[in-house]
């Protein structure tokens, strides 16, 4: 899950959109871009990922916005939580630090991570 790509920032359209996705190797990937109708600032949202022997699947408030299965031996592995405060680089389409007018001190708030296994 990933929030503050380049098209929604063109669009205007930052704290409506997210997208998911998920890379194998450094030529393949699969990702998709969702447009809400609220804003993901306004409170604390449910956001899911689900990973079954065959599927990623990916939702915020229950509402699934992807899903793709797995292709490749890569996601059979051990993997790890990453929380990331990106605000410029490839995703966002920013590459000049002056350009960046995300306030600082910057801050994610989260509410609580629960991982389950079955």
């Amino acid at each position: 899950m990933e929030v503050g790509c380049d098209s929604a920032i063109k669009e205007g359209m930052v704290n409506r959109c997210l997208s998911a996705a998920i890379h194998w190797d450094e030529n393949g990937h699969i990702s998709n871009y969702h447009k809400t109708d609220w804003d993901l600032n306004e409170y604390f949202r449910t956001y899911k990922l689900k990973w079954t022997e065959s599927t990623i699947t990916a939702s915020i408030d229950d509402v699934e916005y992807f899903k793709a299965d797995i292709p490749s031996d890569a996601f059979r592995k051990p993997h790890f939580i990453l929380l990331n405060l990106a605000v410029g680089g490839n995703y966002t389409g920013i590459h000049d630090p002056a350009e960046i007018d995300a306030p600082f001190p910057a801050k994610m708030e989260i509410e609580y991570i629960k991982v389950y296994q079955d």
